[in-house]
């Protein structure tokens, strides 16, 4: 019996992560961060990649291991895996995933 394939993609959301916000904009209170436009956000992204791509990294990494690879495993099991990591013109990770 074959096993089913999955094909998933995934992106990041940074202009929606308070917590990338607030550590590349230390000096300003949410409710302000929250107001700015999404030019400033894409701006932001621009000039912090390294910041949104750890924050993708510890996002992607909790979860493969308490979603995918976790008790519940709402996939069921992985038998095998393969991940590419590409970046959007304006920076943004991104994951095409075939389980």
């Amino acid at each position: 019996m074959q096993s089913p394939t999955l094909f998933m993609t995934l992106s990041a959301a940074e202009s929606l992560w308070l917590d990338f916000l607030q550590h590349a904009l230390p000096d300003m209170d949410p409710p302000d961060i929250a107001a700015k436009s999404k030019t400033d956000l894409a701006e932001l992204l621009a000039t912090h990649p390294d910041l949104a791509v750890e924050h993708f990294q510890a996002r992607w990494a909790a979860f493969w291991d308490h979603i995918v690879l976790g008790d519940g495993r709402p996939l069921g099991t992985i038998i095998d895996y393969f991940w590419r990591i590409e970046f959007q013109e304006r920076g943004s990770p991104h994951i095409h995933m075939l389980l």
